[in-house]
């Protein structure tokens, strides 16, 4: 449903042994997921980036003084290098020996050059983190249920509040590899029945009037309507509950609205509240754009001092005369003597501590927190 990092850029990619990181701006996958290696790449696709050394320091000559670079299946251009040809392609960087560093070991990067994909809509960053129904690698889990909802991601068919200005995406899915790697600017993202408030790379943020569609390369590929605020008829919480091998801590929560036909309805300011039991931080997400997002809220006990005990706390989400609450359950790291509260702690403006604190969105470091742990995920599509 959601997830976060700000720490992890858009755009930024690492060699598989981590010593060489790549940044590109136009070379994206997903909301929150940036190009692995081996990956699938949009065949006509072209990659410009910043190449890097990962710990070098200061130093702005390492890459070209410690390694070698060569390619294979790639069309090289200036410092661009083109995916014109099906089929696998590579990036290999051979440490040679050098007087800037000590520890340089090989490097690569490889390629899936495909064709034949997909477009779909999909939230932007910030509503990326609680939203697959599977099983998940960081140990992410629904705080009372035995998976998330189904409905989590946008679909083909948006329902916005009257109103409200929402923030989608395009990516392009193969079939058997999953999200793949393009240049948005080589593509068309427009909207139809609606005003378009901001634009950039493969996401737009638009407010709706009335019904519209949304366009990708002169394609519909999704359709939106509002909805007067009457007929939003529930309000409920799904929160997750990031687990370790030896505890857990809450990671963040989504409320979602809908009508009197159960279909989710975006876009709808939702005020939240910690009313009973250890005072988390609740901090509304930022998405990569700088938007905030109110459906969505980081939770955090880090600045709580562990002691190993089980806690508890009410989380309420409201929204005029709707209301929902959770009630999260979690075990806490045992107690450590050398326990000190981090920056990111400092980051966290707390008010009214005694009922619930809450963060501003302002919060980098709690946002770099969490979203480290929940990047790991590898988001699945929902059917």
């Amino acid at each position: 449903m959601f997830l976060f990092l700000v720490a992890c850029d858009l755009g930024t990619i690492q060699g598989e042994t981590g010593q060489v990181e790549l940044v590109d701006a136009d070379f994206v996958v997903g909301a929150f997921e940036n190009f692995s290696s081996a990956g699938p790449v949009e065949v006509g696709s072209e990659l410009c980036p910043e190449i890097n050394c990962v710990g070098c320091g200061e130093s702005s000559t390492a890459i070209d003084d410690c390694w070698e670079l060569s390619t294979a299946g790639l069309t090289e251009t200036d410092d661009c290098y083109g995916f014109d040809t099906l089929g696998n392609a590579s990036m290999t960087w051979t440490a040679v020996e050098c007087d800037t560093i000590t520890d340089a070991e090989d490097d690569v990067l490889n390629f899936v050059v495909v064709d034949g994909l997909g477009p779909r809509l999909e939230f932007p960053y910030a509503e990326a983190a609680l939203q697959s129904n599977e099983d998940t690698e960081a140990g992410l889990r629904h705080h009372e249920q035995d998976a998330f909802p189904e409905d989590v991601l946008p679909g083909d068919h948006l329902l916005i509040l009257d109103g409200s200005a929402i923030r989608t995406q395009v990516v392009l899915e193969h079939d058997e590899l999953g999200l793949a790697a393009f240049n948005p600017s080589a593509h068309e993202l427009t909207v139809e029945g609606g005003t378009v408030l901001e634009q950039e790379r493969n996401n737009v943020l638009f407010s709706a009037d009335g019904e519209g569609s949304i366009l990708f390369d002169s394609e519909e590929i999704g359709t939106f309507a509002t909805l007067s605020p009457e007929m939003v008829v529930s309000l409920e919480i799904h929160a997750g509950i990031f687990a370790d091998e030896d505890s857990e801590s809450p990671l963040a929560a989504r409320a979602i609205a809908r009508d009197a036909d159960g279909n989710q309805v975006f876009g709808v300011p939702v005020e939240w509240s910690i009313e009973d039991g250890t005072s988390i931080a609740v901090a509304p997400v930022l998405d990569q754009e700088g938007d905030e997002s109110s459906q969505t809220v980081f939770l955090s006990d880090a600045c709580i001092e562990p002691d190993g005990s089980e806690r508890t706390s009410l989380l309420v989400a409201r929204w005029e005369d709707l209301e929902a609450s959770a009630e999260l359950t979690w075990q806490s790291a045992e107690a450590d003597p050398d326990w000190e509260a981090g920056e990111d702690c400092l980051e966290v403006e707390t008010t009214g501590c005694s009922g619930g604190c809450t963060a501003g969105p302002a919060a980098p470091g709690l946002a770099a927190l969490l979203l480290g742990l929940a990047v790991t995920r590898r988001r699945k599509r929902q059917n």
